[in-house]
Parts: C-alpha cells; structure tokens; sequence
C-alpha cells in the first residue's frame, strides 16, 4: 500500500510539475510547449515506475500522460516504456487497462498514425483513448496493404 501510495504522489508531482510554466492552464494534459520543455528521461523515469505498480487508476493515468508525450515529442525513444506497455495489453488484470495498454503501445510505435491528434485538447484519459482508438480503427480499416 506504501508503494501505491508513493507512485501515486510521484504521478502527481510529474503532472504537477508539467504543468507548473502555466498556472492558468487546469487541463488534466500539460500544455504542448511544457512537453517541449520537460525533463524527459526523468519523465519517462517516472511513468515507468508508475507503470509497474498494481493499481489501474496509476497505470492508466500514465499510460494517458505517455500517450500525450509521445504525440506532443514524436522522436522520444522509449523501448522500456513500449516493453512494459505492451506487457500490459496481455497481462493487466482490467480489460480497459489492457486494452489502453495496446492503444498506447501503438502510439509509441506508429507516432505518424496519430498526428492529428497531437493539436486536439483532451479533458481526460479517457477521452484521449477514446480519439485514439477511434484513429487507429480508422487507419486499421482503411489500410489496404499497399
């Protein structure tokens, strides 16, 4: 329970301190010039920590916040956070964690897919997932093997 406890704190202070450069900004995702900005390995340091504990809430928070980094930062090179992401689109216990999972692990790989989703404001995670799995469903259909 400590451990929730401390990961969740440290999934608070990243997202604080984000978002720190724009006290008027209230948005659940940074503004896209913090991304620019951040401390990406300690970032990334930190959302795999949070991804690593056993609560969907953390896991899922992150999986938001490193789906929002890697459209705003398309050339951030993250082979651990994909492992893990990927780790948990079979194994996470919650199908909605699973599958956010995927979603996100298809973000780190295919960053090109989602551009058009990089200059819309998202209120949430969910409704971030929401766009992104309604993209990559729209460019899985569509592809025609070419």
């Amino acid at each position: 329970m400590k451990t929730v406890a401390t990961v969740a704190a440290m999934l608070v202070l990243m997202t604080a301190s984000m978002q720190a450069q724009d006290k008027d900004n209230q948005s659940y995702f940074s503004d896209p010039a913090i991304y620019m900005s951040a401390n990406i390995p300690a970032a990334l340091k930190a959302f795999e920590s949070c991804l690593s504990v056993q609560n969907e809430g953390v896991q899922e928070s992150a999986m938001a916040h490193l789906a929002m980094l890697k459209l705003m930062v398309p050339s951030v090179e993250a082979s651990e956070i994909l492992h893990r992401l990927e780790g948990l689109s079979t194994t996470a216990t919650a199908p909605g964690t699973r599958f956010k999972a995927y979603i996100a692990s298809q973000v780190y790989q295919y960053p090109e897919i989602f551009a058009s989703e990089r200059a819309a404001k998202y209120n949430d995670g969910d409704e971030l997932f929401n766009a992104l799995a309604a993209r990559l469903q729209s460019s899985l259909l569509s592809y025609r093997g070419r």
